[in-house]
């Protein structure tokens, strides 16, 4: 017997009983395979996470190797702050990042930062088009992780 979402069938397929379901369940828990899609992270765990990433990034003396910290300290911040999942990330058009934030750089006064992102999105037509989103700096939840 095989089951599916509502409903059970019978099957010849051995890869599809009950004993390599639950086979495949425990090699998952093995592996450290803990797939939660809904579950958040909390700020305490992105604020100890950056504070890892910037003490690699400060510790690294190799160009490429502080590049990937980089770009890893970005998309954590961007995906936690911008709410975005770990697939719309890679969206971000790189090059329109930094000319849209580019003055806000220099003037160092950064009220909120802009993100455009490029392809398909949800509820939108299925041509690829370009998203601009504004993500605030301080919030009251960035305020509550720095008094921590």
């Amino acid at each position: 017997m095989a089951r599916a979402n509502a409903k059970m069938f019978t099957t010849t397929c051995l890869t599809n009983g009950l004993w390599v379901e639950r086979f495949m369940a425990e090699v998952h828990l093995g592996m450290g395979d803990d797939h939660r899609p809904d579950a958040a992270i909390s700020s305490c765990v992105m604020k100890l996470l950056q504070k890892y990433i910037e003490e690699d990034f400060v510790r690294t003396a190799d160009s490429r190797r502080r590049k990937f910290l980089m770009r890893a300290g970005v998309f954590c911040a961007l995906s936690f702050l911008g709410g975005l999942q770990a697939e719309e990330v890679p969206r971000i058009v790189r090059k329109e990042f930094i000319a849209l934030n580019k003055v806000l750089i220099e003037r160092q006064v950064l009220p909120h930062v802009v993100i455009p992102l490029y392809g398909q999105f949800k509820n939108k037509s299925n041509v690829p088009c370009c998203h601009v989103m504004n993500v605030a700096c301080k919030t009251k939840s960035v305020k509550e992780m720095e008094e921590q």
